[in-house]
């Protein structure tokens, strides 16, 4: 989907039931993009191969205990903070 706007991107991941992981801070944004399928936003601090595949190694050791399936998680080295769909007013 490359050229696609966020909007587009949003819309073909939630039609196809899939969660969205992405570096684009502008997904984290709850009242834009409310995460009925789950969306991951990884923030690299250092911009390499390596922190990103550290940060999705991360994300995918929680995601064996809890879904992200309606949820909002900003994952960082060492951390991962979550908002519930429900908790966003």
């Amino acid at each position: 989907m490359s050229g696609a706007s966020d909007e587009q991107v949003f819309a073909a991941a939630a039609a196809e039931n899939r969660c969205l992981v992405t570096l684009d801070l502008d997904f984290s944004d709850p009242i834009h993009f409310p995460p009925a399928t789950g969306t991951i936003v990884l923030r690299v601090p250092v911009p390499s191969m390596a922190m990103i595949r550290r940060l999705l190694e991360q994300a995918i050791l929680r995601a064996a205990d809890e879904s992200p399936d309606g949820q909002i998680w900003i994952v960082e080295p060492g951390r991962i903070r979550m908002w519930e769909s429900w908790d966003i007013k």
